[in-house]
């Protein structure tokens, strides 16, 4: 059993606020009054770090509990870290990146709790490729090992070795701060000789449709010219318009227009256009 201190001390790291910290201590306390939850989480913890199914366990914590499945899937990620915390130790990393993964903690919650009003997660599956140690946050961004499926000019050809790029909610996009986490992950992928760091993008950020709702010379405008896009792609249904407005509901008239690019936004989707993704590239080195 993973001792309350344990769990508490994952929360300090992640920077979760007391009113969050006392909401999850409490429902840890209801799981260590009840052996069978807790052969649960850690079969739920075998069967994540695995990529297995865990959709049995889960429900069955939701059905003992009655608690919300998306606070229960947050506090199983808590209790899964203390574990992670002594494997990235044993791997050498330090406390300090640790905390950078956990990152991923503070912004999912944040999100849930402006789209749903709950303290947890809704997207417990994204959560898998940091627990095995196939994707980082480091710094600003997080990557991700991926396979290049296509040759790219003549800089790397199908099959190679990669790094998946992706853009979690942790704050402000500055220039600055990409910079600085690229330099780091090129120190950390160690491209050889002194080639290039390739890496690519799947995002609605980089959508080329939507580049002119982003307001002029913004973080937004100078993330995207980084990118050599290659390929994009309609969405017919807007999934990602909750990443902007921080609702799912459909009907647009309720969506908040308190910022440029929430009014663009807006204006854009209620013209009967579509977001969409865009695929780009990045071929980086250091600057010397």
């Amino acid at each position: 059993m993973v001792a309350i201190k344990d769990i508490q001390e994952i929360m300090d790291m992640a920077k979760f606020q007391p009113d969050e910290k006392e909401f999850f201590e409490e429902l840890y306390a209801s799981f260590c009054k009840n052996a069978e939850l807790i052969r649960l989480a850690d079969e739920t913890q075998e069967l994540f770090v695995t990529h297995a199914d865990t959709r049995a366990p889960r429900s069955r914590i939701c059905e003992i509990t009655g608690a919300n499945s998306y606070s229960i899937d947050m506090l199983l990620l808590i209790y899964f870290a203390v574990d992670l915390r002594k494997r990235y130790a044993e791997r050498g990393y330090s406390d300090e990146f640790f905390c950078e993964m956990l990152g991923s903690l503070r912004c999912k919650l944040d999100e849930c709790k402006a789209v749903f009003g709950v303290f947890g997660t809704f997207v417990f599956g994204s959560f898998r490729t940091l627990y095995t140690f196939e994707s980082f946050f480091i710094g600003r961004l997080q990557y991700e090992d991926r396979i290049l499926s296509f040759d790219y000019k003549d800089i790397a050809k199908k099959g190679d070795k990669i790094v998946g790029l992706h853009i979690p909610s942790t704050g402000p996009l500055t220039p600055e701060s990409v910079d600085a986490s690229l330099e780091r992950a090129y120190k950390f992928y160690k491209p050889d000789g002194d080639g290039y760091l390739v890496l690519h993008c799947h995002s609605w950020m980089i959508y080329p449709p939507l580049y002119a709702l982003f307001p002029d010379n913004s973080n937004l405008q100078k993330f995207y010219h980084r990118f050599d896009i290659v390929w994009q792609e309609e969405d017919e249904r807007n999934d990602d318009l909750w990443r902007i407005f921080n609702t799912m509901d459909t009907d647009i008239s309720k969506y908040p227009q308190d910022t440029t690019l929430r009014r663009n936004f807006y204006e854009y989707v209620k013209s009967g256009k579509k977001l969409g993704y865009g695929f780009g590239m990045i071929a980086y080195k250091p600057k010397k």
